[in-house]
């Protein structure tokens, strides 16, 4: 799923939960604070829903299911706090610190 159709969906999501705009403006402001202001909240997020690695298990389906649901909380965080592409590689940095 292309990111501008993931922005697409989470602005209808935002306008469908959050009836006043004003609402759905301060949700969307926390999301940019947190990605701005927690980077290795950011970062442990993205690994956590498998962003720099395969969703794919050849031996169980299920967790394929369960990876391609953490990559789902990835996108509407990364549309929500509008993380651009461009930042990714940074991000994925962050996360290869501990290793």
């Amino acid at each position: 799923m292309r990111l501008t159709a993931v922005r697409a969906m989470v602005r209808g999501w935002l306008l469908a939960v959050y009836r006043h705009r004003f609402r759905a403006g301060e949700v969307v402001s926390d999301y940019k604070a947190v990605a701005k202001d927690h980077a290795l909240f950011v970062a442990d997020l993205a690994r956590f829903c498998c962003v720099f690695d395969s969703t794919y298990d050849a031996d169980n389906p299920d967790t394929i299911k369960l990876n391609e649901g953490k990559r789902l909380v990835w996108l509407h965080f990364q549309a929500m706090a509008q993380v651009q592409l461009e930042d990714l590689p940074q991000i994925q940095r962050r996360t290869e610190t501990d290793e």
